[in-house]
């Protein structure tokens, strides 16, 4: 079933139990303009938990949503496992790392909620659009292994000079290259013994406000 098609059942569903836009944007926490890309095909590739919400919204079957049932009614009985939920705790944000050029944000009493489990030790809140293509938006929050060696390739924070920024990194034989994931950002090249560069560490995970 093509994108279009899935959006066609959700705006069907949604005209037929006669609610607008806004209230499913509403009840799953998104804003409404992100509903209406959904219905007319305009996003490529919906996650399965954003499936599930809809659904949940629609008090429909998600397997019916996606085309791979033909009974839309949702099941009334949990058939799997209870499954935990993961133990959270309160991460402190140190500051703002850039997605663009380098800069340091400082950021006062702020704290995200995320699962306890995650290996890094700190937490940067990302500044700028320059890492779009490894869907790391403006205002997402990254978790970084600090001491962790960044291979090749791998997103890490670097220091530049008392800045802080997020990029690509790359080693060539006299400089380091840090690459952006938006065209409109050309690389940063460090050349020399680097002494006013440093790689804080690895970024291992991200939070993001974009579904």
């Amino acid at each position: 079933m093509t994108n279009l098609e899935i959006g066609i059942r959700i705006a069907e569903r949604r005209m037929q139990l006669g609610l607008t836009m806004d209230d499913v944007a509403q009840k799953i926490g998104v804003a409404k303009s992100t509903i209406q890309r959904y219905e007319t095909g305009q996003i490529q590739k919906i996650k399965l938990p954003v499936i599930e919400s809809i659904a949940s919204a629609l008090s429909v079957n998600p397997a019916w949503l996606i085309g791979k049932s033909e009974d839309p009614a949702p099941k009334s009985v949990y058939e799997g496992p209870l499954l935990p939920i993961p133990r959270m705790k309160c991460w402190k944000v140190i500051g703002g790392t850039a997605c663009g050029n380098p800069i340091h944000k400082e950021i006062e009493e702020e704290t995200v909620l995320a699962p306890a489990d995650i290996d890094a030790d700190r937490v940067f809140r990302c500044i700028g659009d320059s890492m779009v293509g490894a869907h790391i938006f403006d205002g997402d929050i990254v978790f970084v292994k600090t001491g962790e060696y960044v291979e090749d390739g791998r997103i890490g924070v670097v220091r530049v000079d008392d800045e802080y920024t997020l990029k690509r990194i790359y080693r060539g034989p006299d400089y380091l290259e840090l690459r952006s994931e938006n065209p409109k950002y050309p690389p940063i090249i460090i050349r020399g013994e680097q002494e006013n560069a440093e790689i804080i560490g690895k970024a291992v995970q991200f939070l993001s406000r974009v579904i």
